[in-house]
């Protein structure tokens, strides 16, 4: 099974970051909503196909609230190859089941030890080395996503999933 513009879910770094593989489709034609699994030793990701289209970046007037001082201009951006985007954050169980560690801070929820919550406290590198070790397991090629697909992904793509 192969991977046409893989991205997988978001890894928490400071802020919501995420990543995601190239290689051939799981499916030529795959459509828009259509999700999959890849398996990685006792990890599973569960990723959804988004379709390539555009749309406005940047602090949009639904974004009330949002620091525009980063967000602006908005402007313009297609995405012209559709991709495929983990559906959840990273969670620490699946990057200690990847890397071996955890280096989260936070992993209680409550009282209660939680390895469902995201992975925090990591570096750039760390990720690019999470996404080189998954693409090693797994035989796919991952990459962390373009600013420009995080955000269309976390708009929905002009649809929620």
């Amino acid at each position: 099974m192969n991977f046409t513009n893989l991205a997988l879910a978001s890894v928490a770094v400071c802020s919501v970051a995420m990543f995601s593989s190239c290689g051939n489709s799981i499916n030529k034609n795959p459509k828009e909503g259509e999700v999959v699994t890849v398996d990685a030793d006792d990890a599973t990701f569960e990723l959804v196909y988004v379709a390539p289209g555009a749309f406005t970046m940047g602090a949009t007037p639904e974004n009330e609230g949002i620091d525009t001082f980063t967000e602006l201009p908005t402007h313009r951006v297609t995405l012209s190859k559709g991709f495929f985007i983990g559906t959840t954050e990273v969670t620490q169980e699946q990057w200690e089941t990847i890397m071996g560690n955890n280096p989260s801070t936070l992993k209680k929820f409550g009282e209660k030890e939680d390895k469902t919550l995201p992975v925090t406290d990591i570096t750039w590198a760390e990720a690019k080395q999470f996404v080189k070790k998954l693409s090693e397991k797994t035989g796919h090629k991952f990459r962390l996503p373009t600013e420009a697909e995080w955000e269309y992904a976390a708009r929905g793509a002009a649809k929620t999933y």
